[in-house]
């Protein structure tokens, strides 16, 4: 054998020694939920899903197959996690997540999450879910002519659960004005009654075209009830139905 050859030969020696060593590695980090010290579930909601990642110390990974996530007794999607390749700049942890979209309409206001394998159960129950959001009037064609300080009201479908609030701000397309100064963009108090939105529009706002982006839906946020054998941290965002209308605005 030439010394070429040699020095091949141990390259490629060496090579399938640290893939072998890569994959015991990946083997190790896998564990059962009952090994894994210091879980923290953190749960994201947006538009119309759930996900969940699991933390613990080391970035342990899940057994593929063993475990099982539900939502109220629906199936969730288990994603067991990875470590980074350390190509390309892929480091780090991918822990794991439970994913639910297109969430159903009969969730109700409590929601319980299950997370389990044969050696542990997760647990987390969210009180204080909106499961429907109010749905406002479609905008008029061509929309709205309007005069500073009008009134105006806008109708809202109501779920099973009545909103309790309101918000609404307008923005103008910065042309110039004649006259006192004014605003470009500005708020105004818009309250919730009998169905429908109301509110004013701005004294303050300028003269032109301008639209309002109006808000309808819940003061009281979804909250943490109870977490088994985790630390479950939740920040919910707030869950209201919102429409842009376009307007005209005048003196």
């Amino acid at each position: 054998m030439h010394d070429g050859d040699a020095m091949r030969a141990k390259v490629v020696t060496v090579t399938g020694m640290a893939l072998g060593l890569v994959g015991l590695v990946g083997c190790d980090d896998a564990r059962p939920l009952a090994e894994m010290v210091d879980k923290e579930l953190h749960i994201n909601s947006v538009a119309n899903n759930f996900m969940i990642s699991l933390l613990a110390n080391g970035c342990p990974l899940l057994i593929p197959g063993t475990v099982h996530a539900t939502l109220n007794g629906r199936a969730m999607t288990v994603e067991p996690g990875s470590h980074g390749s350390g190509f390309a700049g892929d480091v780090g942890c991918h822990e794991p997540t439970f994913k639910i979209s297109a969430l159903p309409d009969d969730l109700g206001p409590v929601l319980t999450f299950v997370i389990e394998d044969h050696t542990e159960t997760l647990r987390m129950v969210i009180g204080g879910y909106h499961p429907d959001v109010p749905v406002l009037e479609a905008p008029p064609a061509g929309g709205w002519m309007l005069n500073r300080g009008d009134p105006l009201s806008v109708s809202f479908t109501s779920p099973g659960e009545v909103p309790d609030e309101a918000s609404a701000v307008f923005h103008e397309e910065g042309q110039d004005n004649f006259g006192p100064p004014c605003f470009f963009e500005d708020e105004a108090v818009a309250t919730v009654a009998k169905g429908q939105v109301d509110l004013e529009i701005p004294t303050t706002l300028c003269f032109g075209p301008a639209w309002v982006s109006l808000c309808v839906g819940y003061a009281a946020l979804p909250h943490v009830d109870l977490c088994e054998n985790a630390t479950c941290h939740y920040d919910p965002s707030e869950i209201e139905g919102c429409r842009v209308y376009d307007l005209l605005i005048g003196e």
